[in-house]
C-alpha cells in the first residue's frame, strides 16, 4: 500500500513539475512575444519620427520653394500681357499668390492628418502590422489627392467672383491659369507620395514642374 501510495505521489510530483515547466515556458514566451513588439513599436515610432522629421520636412520645403518661384514666375508673365492696366495687372497677380498660398496651407493641413493616421496604426500592432501600415500610408496619400482636388475647387470659385468686373478681357487667360493651378496642386501631393515611398525628385525635375505649370499656358497662346 505505501509503495503504490509512493508511485501516486512521485507521479503527482512529476505531473506538477512538468505543468511548472509548461508554465515558465509560456510565461518565458509570451514575455519574449512582448519584448519584440515593444521593439516593434520603436521601431516603428522612431520610422514615424524619421519621416516627421527628414521626408516631410523637406517636402515642405520643396512645396514652399515650386510655390514660391510659381509666384516670381506667375508675376513675370502677368506683367508681359498686353491689353490690361498696371492694376488689372496686380489684381491678377495678387489673386494668383492667394490661389498657390491656399493649396500650400491643405497641403500642410494634409501632412498633418498623415501623421495622425500613422500614430493610429502604430498603436494597433498586430501580425499583418506591415500590411497594415502600407494600406494606411496608401490610403492617405489617395485621400491627400482628393483635398487637394476640393481645395482648388474651392479657390477657383471664389477666383470667378472676382473676375466678373472683366471676364471677357482675361476669359482665357483665367482658364489657362486656373488649370495649372490645379495641375500643380495635384503635382504637389504627388510628391509627397514619393517621399513616403522612399523616392525622391531631382533639382532638374522640381525646375521641370515649376516651368511646364506656368508656362504651358502662355505658349498655348492664353496670354495674347
Amino acid at each position: 500500500m505505501e509503495t503504490e501510495l509512493t508511485y501516486v505521489l512521485i507521479a503527482l510530483i512529476s505531473a506538477l513539475g512538468l505543468l511548472l515547466v509548461v508554465f515558465v515556458f509560456l510565461h518565458l514566451r509570451n514575455l519574449s512575444n512582448l519584448r519584440s513588439l515593444a521593439k516593434e513599436l520603436e521601431a516603428l515610432k522612431k520610422e514615424k519620427s524619421d519621416l516627421e522629421k527628414g521626408a516631410l520636412t523637406s517636402v515642405n520645403v520643396q512645396a514652399k520653394d515650386i510655390i514660391d518661384a510659381a509666384n516670381k514666375k506667375a508675376s513675370e508673365i502677368i506683367m508681359s500681357i498686353q491689353g490690361i492696366s498696371e492694376q488689372e495687372k496686380n489684381i491678377l497677380t495678387a489673386s494668383f499668390q492667394q490661389m498657390l498660398s491656399a493649396n500650400l496651407k491643405d497641403y500642410q493641413i494634409v501632412a498633418g492628418k498623415f501623421s495622425q493616421t500613422y500614430e493610429t496604426f502604430i498603436g494597433n500592432i498586430g501580425k499583418d502590422v506591415k500590411a497594415r501600415l502600407d494600406m494606411g500610408l496608401t490610403k492617405v496619400v489617395s485621400d491627400a489627392e482628393n483635398e487637394m482636388k476640393n481645395a482648388s475647387k474651392t479657390v477657383n470659385n471664389s477666383l470667378q467672383n472676382l473676375y466678373k468686373g472683366y471676364e471677357a478681357e482675361v476669359s482665357e487667360y483665367k482658364k489657362g491659369i486656373l488649370s495649372q493651378i490645379d495641375k500643380l496642386g495635384v503635382d504637389i501631393i504627388k510628391q509627397v507620395s514619393l517621399k513616403v515611398l522612399g523616392k525622391s525628385l531631382s533639382k532638374k525635375e522640381q525646375e521641370d514642374l515649376v516651368i511646364k505649370s506656368l508656362e504651358e499656358a502662355k505658349k498655348l497662346g492664353f496670354f495674347e
